[in-house]
């Protein structure tokens, strides 16, 4: 019954997710007014984002390595990630994230963690549903409240475009994953199935099991 309750809750949430993301990206849009129909009623359509796009670089500190891995997954940093904007004259100018962005950042991507290590060992399904449901619960209110704030960036004051919000969300989960899967193959023996499991999760950038 909880395993039912949770998998509901999961699906409304991944709607809720993909509905946001729609309707934060029509109000980061530019708006364009048409002509007025023959009934009367005036159209409006979104235009695209015509500023400069940030290119999303991040990047993992150095591995710990505790008693198991556990220990390990939980002693982690989380990875750091910047913007970067390429200037006139061929320089890149490098923008960090400040304390609002990275608080948002830090708890969508230890519930990663979590979610990563509970479903990759656990073989309680209330377990695994729940760590499920965490994660998506804390990716969907870290993408909406780092939606409300605005960056210092080189064509002004502005809030991140959706695509710059999923890019740094990207980025920040192919770094935990890669290095959970550091991790793992420290301390588990590799087996074929493991190994395509890997594989493809990594292209992912989450795990399908």
């Amino acid at each position: 019954m909880m395993i039912k309750s949770l998998s509901v809750r999961l699906f409304i949430l991944a709607v809720l997710l993909i509905f946001s993301s729609c309707s934060n990206s029509l109000k980061n849009a530019e708006v364009i007014k048409q002509p007025e129909t023959k009934g009367g009623v005036m159209t409006v359509t979104p235009s695209p984002f015509l500023g400069q796009r940030a290119k999303i670089r991040g990047e993992n500190f150095s591995i710990k390595i505790a008693e198991n891995l556990e220990a390990s997954v939980f002693q982690q940093e989380l990875p750091n990630i910047w913007l970067e904007f390429e200037q006139g004259n061929g320089e890149v100018s490098r923008i960090e994230l400040d304390s609002k962005f990275n608080e948002n950042l830090k708890s969508a991507g230890e519930h990663l963690y979590r979610y990563q290590f509970v479903i990759n060992n656990s073989e309680n399904p209330d377990d695994r549903a729940q760590a499920s449901y965490n994660q998506l619960m804390s990716s969907v209110n870290a993408r909406n409240e780092i939606r409300k704030l605005e960056a210092d960036l080189p064509d002004g004051k502005r809030k991140l475009t959706e695509d710059e919000i999923e890019g740094i969300f990207r980025k920040q989960s192919g770094l935990i994953n890669d290095r959970y899967f550091e991790l793992d193959d420290h301390f588990k023996p590799k087996s074929s199935f493991y190994k395509l499991k890997k594989s493809i999760s990594k292209k992912l950038g989450y795990s399908i099991f």
